[in-house]
């Protein structure tokens, strides 16, 4: 497989993983896969045995370690470019990894270089034993690297005596639309969450170019910001409630395909204003998905530090997310706990349930 091909594989993989998490939410929510998948990756660089298989199995499928950190860490510095490229502040993204390990635990040499050439994560010890001033040393960092917008992401109940690590993600995300919303269409109409629940919001509407593509299965959009090749692209099912049936019917490839065959044409879109937010302890999910060993007694992350007895106890995602008619603000932070086992147009009217994310311009690599 050439190149390309490979970064088409990884690609999907990520694809399919980003459409396993949304499918076990039934409601309106928030997720950042994204940010999900660096921090299990993070952890996965030092799986091995069944563990390292499971986790593989879910977030590589049959590609590489290599392609999988070199994806995600591509991603991370493709999107961190943002950063530099509008010094204006209209699109801003900051992202940090950091792993919080107890005070007395010893974490292999080649780990710790693992995390700072891959993902650019540093190590902190911490006293795992007060948890009290653990959490808020953790939630601190939280709330700084998210400009104060993620707070209490760490709860004290996820820390006790045999806490040895936690790796946190965090990011913050600020898009200047390229296209603002006209103002004067800003009109409150009904909005169908779900079959027999509607609701009055505010719905903005604009017509201009977008992106625009359809298959048979639904419809993406494409809604540039202000930093060349930074998009949200808004995915709707054809039928009013059909989303749970997309979502379902969807693959990897397919959502890559459907969003890379977006070309440009006019549009009205209505899109409502909106503000999420959402909490998850994932653990039950993941195993859903097939990551069991990792959470058990079994697990094996010798390649993290020679005291074997290391398994994840919690993975804790918060997200929130704001859509106005100038910009969209997204926070997304992730914990993974460790710790010790004891062996004892168109149109485009988006008045209903859709799946939306922001990313590169459509590409699979």
């Amino acid at each position: 497989m050439d190149s390309h091909g490979k970064a088409n594989s990884i690609a999907a993989a990520q694809a399919d993983f980003a459409l396993q998490l949304l499918r076990r939410n039934k409601h309106s929510t928030v997720v950042s896969p994204f940010s999900i998948a660096t921090a299990l990756a993070m952890v996965y660089g030092g799986a091995q045995g069944n563990t390292k298989h499971e986790m593989k199995s879910v977030l590589a499928k049959e590609n590489t370690d290599e392609e999988l950190h070199q994806f995600l860490k591509n991603c991370t510095s493709s999107a961190l470019s943002t950063k530099t490229a509008n010094a204006s502040g209209e699109t801003y993204l900051e992202m940090a990894n950091k792993v919080f390990v107890e005070a007395q635990f010893d974490i292999l040499a080649e780990f710790s270089k693992f995390l700072e050439s891959r993902y650019e994560g540093n190590l902190e010890h911490v006293d795992f034993s007060d948890s009290a001033a653990a959490v808020k040393d953790l939630n601190a960092w939280v709330e700084q690297t998210t400009h104060g917008h993620i707070k209490d992401l760490i709860d004290s109940s996820i820390i006790n005596s045999l806490t040895k690590m936690i790796l946190v993600n965090a990011a913050y995300f600020k898009g200047t639309w390229r296209v603002k919303f006209d103002q004067n269409r800003t009109n409150e109409e009904t909005f169908y969450v779900s079959e027999g629940v509607a609701k009055r919001v505010s719905m903005m509407a604009h017509k201009t170019k977008y992106g625009f593509a359809k298959d048979s299965k639904g419809r993406v959009l494409q809604l540039p910001y202000s930093n060349e090749g930074l998009s949200m692209f808004v995915v709707l099912p054809h039928d009013r409630y059909g989303l749970r049936d997309l979502l379902s019917n969807l693959n990897g490839n397919h959502l890559l395909d459907l969003v890379s065959s977006c070309r440009t044409v006019e549009v009205d879109v209505k899109l409502p204003k909106f503000k999420l937010e959402s909490t998850f302890n994932l653990s039950q999910t993941l195993k859903e998905m097939g990551i069991r060993d990792a959470f058990e007694d079994t697990a094996d992350f010798s390649g993290i530090s020679d005291n074997r007895h290391l398994l994840i106890s919690d993975v804790v995602h918060k997200a929130f997310v704001e859509v106005t008619r100038k910009v969209t603000r997204v926070q997304f932070s992730g914990s993974i706990g460790g710790r010790k086992w004891n062996r004892s147009c168109s149109g485009y009217r988006c008045s209903y349930a859709d799946a939306s994310c922001s990313s590169d311009a459509p590409s699979r690599s």
